[in-house]
């Protein structure tokens, strides 16, 4: 189960989500090199961010592997399965719809997660000074 202290994060880095899968972030990083799907998003430092939805992302495949013992290929066909036809934006690991409503530059946040974006924002911008 997610711990409490995870359940309300925008993004999460690598460290994190090893940790609340219980597994190694090289783990992770093979995962990423594997399936598409979970890539994540780099910042300038290398660190890589992960969103709700590539959490989600990773359980399936840590469920596919290590629960149900499939193979990557095994898992590849489940994690298709899973997704249903949506494709997965280029570099980004974000599954798209063929017929996309937005630009590739809009980005939809909910009021709760704008807010808690600016504030991570001011946290840095203090760290910074």
């Amino acid at each position: 189960m997610i711990e409490e202290k995870y359940m309300k994060k925008i993004y999460y880095i690598q460290k994190e989500i090893a940790e609340i899968l219980d597994e190694e972030t090289h783990t992770l990083r093979y995962w990423e090199r594997c399936f598409p799907e979970l890539r994540s998003h780099k910042m300038r430092n290398g660190k890589r961010l992960y969103t709700d939805r590539l959490l989600d992302l990773f359980c399936a495949v840590q469920h596919f592997i290590r629960d149900e013992k499939l193979t990557i290929a095994g898992a590849k066909s489940r994690i298709t399965e899973y997704l249903g036809d949506k494709g997965v934006e280029e570099n980004t690991g974000i599954p798209i719809s063929e017929e996309r409503s937005v630009s590739p530059t809009d980005i939809v946040l909910k009021r709760e997660e704008f807010i808690e974006l600016l504030q991570i924002l001011q946290l840095l911008i203090n760290k910074i000074k």
